[in-house]
């Protein structure tokens, strides 16, 4: 993808990472798990990084100490919330979504810094279309914003098309390894988006996402 024009000459990078949707891009499409620190090789590549931040979703009975503990050794400031679980009513398998909100997190965090003018480059490693006004606000304020996913196809074209430039991050940086049950117990379900995947997850209808939604916010 082309370069589309800017006028940002320096190169004081954030970087903000959105964990969950990354760990199951790549533990299901290319079966392993982020190396973060190698992710952030990557990604700054000899630019100063001001900061970097990775957003964690706590998931119940899975004891996240030994992994938040690597990633502050790499360098990365972990802002982390508790998950909350329902099950899909009437759906024809036991199927849950987890309910995430960091996206909001994320832009006060990301806008912060950019009206402070702390930063030139916004690096985003994302692939939801929900981040997609963020990205727009950057760029509208003359920052440079750089998305960073595994491949074109599994990236949001709304995150892809307001963009200063898309890179599209390496195999090299994900460490092979067999699927845990863990693993399979949640489908990650955008319910803001359910029409792009409700033909891909049988047994769910799209009234079953409205449902869902409803009682997560019930539950606020």
């Amino acid at each position: 993808m082309e370069d589309k024009e800017f006028k940002v000459t320096g190169n004081r990078i954030g970087i903000f990472v959105y964990v969950r949707g990354l760990y199951f891009c790549a533990l299901h499409t290319l079966g392993g798990k982020v190396h973060y620190g190698n992710l952030l090789n990557e990604i700054t590549k000899g630019r100063t990084c001001v900061v970097a931040n990775v957003y964690i979703v706590a998931r119940e009975k899975i004891d996240q100490r030994s992994f938040c503990s690597a990633l502050k050794r790499y360098g990365y400031n972990i802002r982390r919330k508790e998950e909350r679980i329902i099950e899909i009513p009437g759906a024809v398998s036991k199927t849950k979504i987890s309910k995430v909100n960091w996206y909001v997190g994320m832009a006060i965090d990301i806008m912060e810094l950019v009206l402070k003018g702390q930063l030139d480059t916004i690096c985003l490693v994302a692939g939801d279309g929900q981040l997609a006004d963020i990205v727009s606000a950057v760029t509208m304020r003359n920052c440079r914003c750089e998305v960073y996913w595994f491949g074109e196809s599994r990236c949001s074209r709304l995150l892809r098309e307001p963009c200063s430039m898309f890179f599209e991050l390496p195999e090299s940086i994900v460490i092979k390894r067999e699927l845990k049950e863990e693993d399979k117990e949640f489908i990650e379900v955008d319910t803001s988006e359910a029409e792009s995947v409700i033909d891909s997850i049988e047994g769910i209808s799209e009234e079953d996402i409205k449902k869902a939604k409803k009682e997560i916010d019930e539950k606020k």
